[in-house]
């Protein structure tokens, strides 16, 4: 069983500098939210808290891989989303 209504929540799935989170469910977007970015083999990476409806995390200093985040809503079971981190193309002039 999932912690969340299905859709409630829309996830980046490849980022560059920032994943951003968005809370789509009204009945959700005033809730807090503690979230957590974890490697394929469960290293923890980052951890943290948020309030809906909608938050960006800075990702750029993260190594490029896959990664899952791991949100969950007043002690909830943990949501999964996966991830793909993607190193940010630089231009040069």
């Amino acid at each position: 069983m999932t912690a969340f209504l299905q859709g409630s929540i829309s996830v980046t799935d490849v980022v560059y500098d920032h994943l951003l989170i968005e809370i789509t469910s009204s009945l959700l977007k005033t809730k807090n939210f503690e979230y957590r970015i974890c490697t394929k083999d469960e290293k923890l990476v980052r951890q943290g808290s948020f309030r809906g409806p909608m938050v960006q995390l800075r990702v750029s200093l993260m190594n490029t891989g896959n990664y899952q985040l791991l949100i969950s809503e007043n002690g909830r079971e943990w949501e999964q989303f996966g991830f793909e981190k993607k190193e940010t193309a630089m231009a040069y002039a």
